[in-house]
């Protein structure tokens, strides 16, 4: 039996692995589905990818691990008043991946957060985020705007370490001078799958992808003591977002 079970328990833990990941991946689709639904209804005008707090974006609140009623607000993922894509999706399980354990206490009762995703600081950020890409890179505002690198290139919504997610938006900064040994890892993606993490695309499909260097995937601390916005020099995964994020106005 004992042998019987060795064999077992790790067929047992790829598959829920696998399951997970699948689940992420149904999730972003969901929620790109609904970013697109509201992009059309709204004219091509992209939803504010707000800054935290109560200001109306694609999502409101602002996460820690402390009792902030934030971490648990539903409301602030689909209700209208603050999140516009809301009316779009109403089920609050899919901005959460599956394989996020992060948690927070409050009144002696422990509760799930309800959000690990978050979206590009290129994508209809408000411009006093310090983390937006500086010009000449471009921003985007409105369905037309993406152009380069491409809707099926240019990420809209990733999911984030649990350490360092906190408002609505990924903070991206480019590489200075484009150059790989200028990379900087600002807010940092989860790796919940294997070293791995979701993203969705403008296009509207999701992925699993893949993060070589260690140094994106620290491991979880659960209490927000993650330092940002880092110096990375030659970082292949932060390259490889820089690239998934915008291009250089020409």
């Amino acid at each position: 039996i004992a042998i019987l079970a060795g064999m077992l328990l790790p067929a047992l833990s790829k598959a829920k692995s696998k399951a997970h990941a699948i689940g992420c991946i149904n999730n972003l689709r969901q929620l790109q589905l609904g970013w697109g639904m509201y992009v059309e209804d709204a004219n091509e005008r992209l939803p504010n990818n707000a800054t935290g707090g109560d200001d109306p974006g694609w999502v409101a609140g602002w996460l820690s691990f402390g009792p902030d009623p934030d971490n648990t607000n539903v409301l602030k993922l689909i209700d209208k008043k603050w999140a516009q894509i809301g009316p779009y999706t109403q089920t609050p399980a899919i901005y959460r991946c599956p394989s996020d354990p992060s948690s927070v206490k409050i009144r002696e009762r422990t509760y799930p957060r309800v959000r690990s995703m978050a979206m590009s600081s290129a994508v209809a950020c408000w411009q006093g985020l310090s983390s937006l890409p500086s010009p000449p890179y471009r921003l985007f505002w409105k369905m037309s705007d993406f152009v380069d690198p491409g809707p099926s290139r240019t990420f809209v919504l990733m999911d984030e370490h649990p350490d360092s997610i906190n408002n609505g938006a990924f903070g991206v900064i480019l590489p200075s001078g484009g150059k790989p040994q200028g990379a900087v890892i600002w807010d940092y993606p989860a790796s919940y799958h294997n070293g791995a993490g979701g993203l969705s695309f403008v296009d509207g499909h999701a992925e699993i992808h893949k993060w070589l260097d260690p140094r994106t995937r620290p491991k979880p601390k659960f209490d927000n003591s993650l330092p940002l916005n880092v110096a990375s020099p030659n970082n292949r995964d932060m390259v490889w977002v820089a690239e998934h994020t915008t291009a250089i106005q020409r």
